[in-house]
């Protein structure tokens, strides 16, 4: 029987990110993901072109629906539209302090466009609840209330688990001067052990394409694999992996970026 996992996050109409992207990830690693819709979007594979949250009210009648019916194994939290449902997730999670959470904060679009627009109430909400953060470049300075010019990524990874989370995977750079000199994406994973912040370094090849729901494949992968046992640190390698090959078998459904093929063939 599938381990049952309860995934926060917005509807994608292309099927490439969003909660589609962590049912199909979920179910590949043998989960069942129950998806708790918080915002319906309008986009295609180039950029979102509409985003409606749901009142906070509806939001938490669903996972308060799923949760007194179904045993849930871990959490995952994506896309957060505004303060109030924040706090209605942060109020559920709290009744269930064992369980595994992973904050995937999709704060803007790849193409830039604003998702949530307070990442504030993120850091006050719900990352002192999150087992593992796993923010991009941009969004660890926002949630870390700093700018790259004042900070560097590691204080900004420190401030994210000195507000609480237990775990910080900063995932690939977003810098264009980066991609276009580097043959590989890094990870970096921040943690704290005995008081002091420890890092470590997760690469592979970059792939030539721009992608739609890479992001979401890597968290929502991460997150049975958390609900299955695995360390923090394994789980980070075998989502890795995962991620890449479902990016590396990629297509390309509309005239943007690419979609993974998270139903991978071995």
């Amino acid at each position: 029987m599938a381990i049952p996992l309860l995934s926060f996050g917005g509807t994608d109409p292309t099927g490439g990110a969003g909660l589609q992207a962590d049912s199909e990830a979920m179910r590949y690693f043998g989960t069942h993901c129950c998806p708790i819709v918080t915002a319906v979007t309008a986009q295609d594979t180039h950029d979102l072109h509409t985003l409606y949250p749901l009142p906070a009210e509806l939001v938490a009648a669903q996972a308060k629906a799923v949760l007194s019916d179904i045993a849930i194994a871990a959490i995952k939290i994506s896309l957060v539209p505004n303060a109030e449902i924040a706090v209605v997730i942060a109020d559920i999670i709290r009744d269930y302090p064992n369980l595994p959470v992973v904050l995937d904060p999709v704060l803007s679009t790849g193409a830039g466009s604003v998702l949530a627009a307070q990442p504030d109430a993120i850091a006050e909400h719900l990352l002192p609840l999150a087992t593992l953060t796993t923010p991009n470049q941009r969004e660890v300075f926002a949630l870390a209330g700093m700018s790259p010019g004042e900070a560097a990524l590691d204080e900004c990874a420190q401030v994210l688990l000195d507000k609480g989370s237990q775990h910080v995977l900063m995932t690939g750079t977003d810098s264009e001067t980066e991609k276009a000199s580097s043959d590989l994406v890094t990870h970096f994973h921040y943690y704290l052990e005995d008081g002091a912040l420890k890092k470590e370094t997760v690469s592979a090849k970059r792939l030539p394409q721009q992608y739609h729901g890479s992001g979401c494949t890597f968290a929502a992968s991460l997150t049975a694999l958390l609900a299955q046992g695995q360390s923090v640190s394994e789980g980070i390698n075998i989502a890795q992996e995962y991620t890449w090959e479902t990016l590396s078998q990629a297509y390309q459904l509309g005239k943007g970026q690419w979609l993974p093929n998270r139903m991978i063939q071995e």
